[in-house]
């Protein structure tokens, strides 16, 4: 699922001795570029067949052994990825409830409080309404003008064998509370 416009998880797979990939891409053009990258590498259609649309609705020939998926984002319950997973396990795979079955296994996102250097600069006197954004400013955590005052913690962990995922668009936290100890020597760095 979101095989991207290179398909380099469908061909890796095909090299390790897979009989039947099939690489799901919802953007047309990613879509594309990936047929085009098998072509040029003589992969026959019958080997890797590029699928193009959201993995919730297309339909596959058969179900799979191996369901290798692309999760981005910041927060991963954030990329549907209850939906999309609780779909899979009912149509696209064989064996849904088994580990082994899902690459990755799981998603997580962690989180802490941080302390961004820009953001003095990027302030309503420079110009930049921080209350004009619609959702939480999230920043790259190799940003150098990012620094963490706390250690992160675990805020989700989504298991893609679990056969009790929650409903599209609900959110279960990890089952402790979150608490973070602000570091006086971060905050001082």
């Amino acid at each position: 699922i979101g095989t991207g416009p290179f398909a380099l998880l469908a061909l890796a797979a095909y090299k390790a001795g897979a009989k039947k990939v099939y690489t799901i891409e919802a953007n047309k053009e990613a879509a594309r570029r990936a047929r085009d990258v098998l072509r040029r590498a003589n992969i026959p259609t019958s080997k890797i067949e590029v699928v193009e649309g959201f993995s919730t609705t297309i339909t596959l020939p058969e179900k799979v052994d191996l369901l290798v998926a692309e999760i981005a984002g910041s927060v991963a319950s954030e990329e549907g990825v209850y939906a999309t997973m609780r779909d899979a396990q009912a149509r696209l795979l064989k064996r849904p409830n088994d580990p082994e079955s899902w690459i990755p296994q799981r998603a997580q996102t962690l989180g802490a409080p941080a302390s961004y250097a820009l953001h003095y600069s990027l302030g309503p006197e420079n110009g930049f309404d921080w209350t004009k954004l619609k959702e939480p400013v999230r920043l790259n955590c190799r940003d150098e003008t990012l620094a963490l005052l706390a250690e992160p913690q675990l805020l989700e962990d989504i298991s893609f064998a679990d056969a009790n995922l929650p409903a599209a668009g609900a959110w279960r936290p990890v089952a402790s509370p979150t608490r973070w100890s602000i570091d006086a020597d971060r905050i001082a760095k």
